[in-house]
């Protein structure tokens, strides 16, 4: 009787073992199998530009209702303060897919007479994006980031 009980705790040990050392490789199977994306490639240097990243969020919520960003059918509308000459305005908009960044896309502003950049939209993938956009006018920067879905 004691061998007996002796060979089932082995086997029961083994069966175990053997449970988990599949489980193990599975998961890391499953893990290595999965895409994984960075924000962008110079993540490391955009995390030390934060505090100017910051600066320039304050500069675009002290323009309060002056600037404004809206999706109006399928063009991205970015009206700029009537105080901004369109002509000194340098900047781009990102417009930024989380899920793929392949579809990533990067638009250089300018801005018609009246202040107002038109992005064409009709052509992007369907779902998520977020329009970072970032521009420069009278030695101060500028950063407002807005999420769009398009359906």
């Amino acid at each position: 009787m004691t061998h007996a009980r002796s060979q089932s705790w082995r086997t029961g040990v083994a069966v175990t073992l053997m449970a988990f050392i599949a489980l193990v490789a599975t998961m890391v199977a499953i893990s290595l199998s999965q895409r994984v994306d960075l924000v962008a490639d110079d993540y490391y240097e955009r995390s030390l530009r934060h505090e100017e990243q910051i600066a320039s969020v304050a500069n675009t919520r002290r323009l309060g209702a002056d600037f404004w960003l809206q999706t109006i059918g399928d063009e991205l509308l970015i009206s700029f303060p009537p105080a901004m000459e369109p002509s000194g305005i340098a900047g781009r908009c990102v417009l930024y897919r989380p899920s793929d960044r392949s579809l990533d896309r990067s638009v250089e502003l300018h801005p018609d007479t009246a202040g107002v950049q038109r992005i064409a939209l009709a052509t992007m993938v369907r779902g998520l994006w977020k329009a970072q956009l970032s521009w420069g006018y009278g030695g101060n920067a500028y950063y407002v980031e807005m999420p769009i879905i398009l359906e």
